[in-house]
């Protein structure tokens, strides 16, 4: 996952993705402490995020954040056994910032977008454009194959694309698993992004005010 930070601090903004919930949901912890903490689902744990926001993460997945050059790649995924940095369930974000370069408002580069995404594998869903927080969510469930490791398999990869024209900002967050592993991991998701917050711009520095 590429996040360019080239433009961030020009608008003042809290991003929150809301996406709808899954089938199900961890039950959520009813124990003694402060009422913050009380809200976070048995098995995750907060996790800050590079540009002041913060996701709800997995206990025991990885989580990556590394600059390079005006980008930062981040990624949260499940490890497989033994194997640190190798897996099969992912979740990642992508902050598009430059859209402008290609002619084109965010919600309009999301349109082209989805409709290359189409081509690359067997459409399961398509999520139609609707305003939600001031911005035009849209999104697709497609089933691809890929292979890792000298084998071929098939993942159910859900986008998620979240365009602030305003702001000239394309939030993109893809989250997928192996297409038989797709029921068990999809609650996981959707705690996940139901109340993910991905920047927080409330303060400007000085040489841009």
């Amino acid at each position: 996952m590429r996040i360019s930070i080239s433009v961030f601090w020009l608008s003042v903004m809290c991003v929150f993705l809301l996406v709808s919930a899954a089938r199900g949901q961890p039950e959520r912890q009813s124990s003694s402490g402060t009422s913050k903490d009380s809200e976070i689902p048995d098995g995750f744990e907060r996790q800050a995020l590079e540009l002041g926001g913060e996701i709800l993460k997995p206990i025991g997945w990885r989580y990556e954040s590394r600059e390079v050059g005006k980008t930062i790649v981040t990624k949260i995924w499940e490890p497989l056994a033994n194997e640190e940095y190798a897996y099969e369930t992912g979740f990642t974000i992508d902050i598009v910032t430059n859209t402008a370069e290609a002619g084109k408002r965010p919600s309009e580069y999301a349109v082209s977008y989805l409709d290359k995404l189409k081509k690359t594998g067997e459409v399961v869903k398509v999520y139609k454009p609707k305003e939600t927080n001031g911005m035009i969510v849209s999104g697709i469930l497609l089933d691809q194959k890929m292979t890792m490791a000298d084998s071929e398999k098939k993942y159910r990869i859900r986008t998620v694309l979240s365009a602030h024209d305003d702001s000239e900002l394309l939030f993109v967050i893809t989250f997928g698993t192996l297409v038989t592993s797709w029921d068990k991991y999809e609650p996981t998701f959707s705690v996940m992004t139901k109340n993910l917050k991905v920047i927080d711009l409330s303060k400007k520095p000085k040489s841009d005010q």
